[in-house]
């Protein structure tokens, strides 16, 4: 939801313009009453006359209705479902699988006219999963990978005001790998509530976050800046994140295995002694595999 003033200061405009009044006679502007002051979304717009004693000003009264649209538009990007989590799917790329999504052809959104892709580069591990996700919608933020890509451990919270400037109320939003965001907004106990068709769940406590990710049943926790450090399933095993300089390095399972992420993507297997790297250019728009042995065995 964006401010009320530029629409209270184009209206005060309007009444000088069309009713001119003079020079005794100053534009204002008024709420009903406190609720819909503090709701910002009913004002009058009329003349004061700067010397009530000596001089009346026009009548010319105009009342205006605002509207608060939900100005989330991320939230239809990606899948624009949240039975997976924004993590994707298995089974192919292109292949939407939350029920209600208004996805067709390759896809596109028919809502929003939204551009969706998904294209998988490893797959072999469902922990070190490594998926790209592109978004032609240009609300999408960019990550790691330039603008309109992310991937699957481009996760985090961002910390945001409903008005512009830094007014009106503060709420977390919560962004996906595919590119949807979800909002939370502050409850009258100190918590956070999602929209009412999100499962997902926020907690905050004074070391950060944990987000309870209903589709795939896992818990993920963000740093108090809001970046994502771990992600755990319901008995418990973790697959952990490691930052250098705010960029993501490493991505581990609960097995040891891990993904060294930079100009290239590293798999490595301790048990097996391999390794794998997928080497990209931004857009990972190349892809090789190869397998060497540990050096010093």
């Amino acid at each position: 939801m964006g401010g009320n003033q530029p629409t209270l200061d184009g209206t005060k405009q309007f009444l000088a313009a069309r009713y001119p009044a003079g020079a005794n006679c100053q534009v204002a502007s008024a709420y009903e009453n406190a609720t819909q002051q503090a709701q910002g979304n009913v004002a009058k717009v009329y003349y004061v006359s700067t010397d009530p004693s000596s001089f009346v000003c026009p009548s010319n009264v105009i009342e205006i209705q605002f509207t608060a649209y939900d100005n989330n538009p991320e939230k239809n990007t990606g899948d624009s479902g949240n039975c997976n989590g924004g993590d994707g799917v298995q089974g192919g790329d292109g292949i939407v699988t939350c029920p209600g999504t208004p996805l067709v052809f390759d896809p596109i959104n028919l809502a929003t006219g939204n551009k969706y892709d998904q294209e998988s580069d490893f797959d072999t591990l469902p922990w070190l999963t490594f998926r790209r996700f592109y978004n032609s919608q240009a609300s999408v933020r960019s990550a790691s990978m330039g603008p309109q890509w992310r991937h699957s451990f481009d996760r985090s919270l961002l910390f945001q005001n409903t008005l512009v400037g830094g007014g009106g109320t503060s709420y977390i939003q919560l962004l996906r790998a595919d590119g949807r965001s979800e909002r939370f907004m502050p409850t009258a106990n100190g918590g956070w509530a999602a929209d009412p068709n999100i499962p997902d769940t926020l907690t905050a406590d004074n070391t950060g976050f944990t987000v309870y990710v209903a589709g795939p049943n896992q818990f993920e926790r963000y740093s108090t800046s809001g970046q994502l450090q771990y992600i755990a399933d319901a008995t418990g095993q973790t697959t952990t994140l490691t930052y250098s300089g705010g960029k993501l390095q490493t991505v581990t399972d609960p097995f040891g295995r891990t993904l060294q992420l930079g100009s290239a993507m590293f798999y490595a297997n301790p048990a097996e002694e391999l390794r794998s790297m997928f080497d990209f250019e931004g857009a990972l728009e190349e892809l090789m595999r190869c397998s060497i042995r540990r050096k010093n065995r």
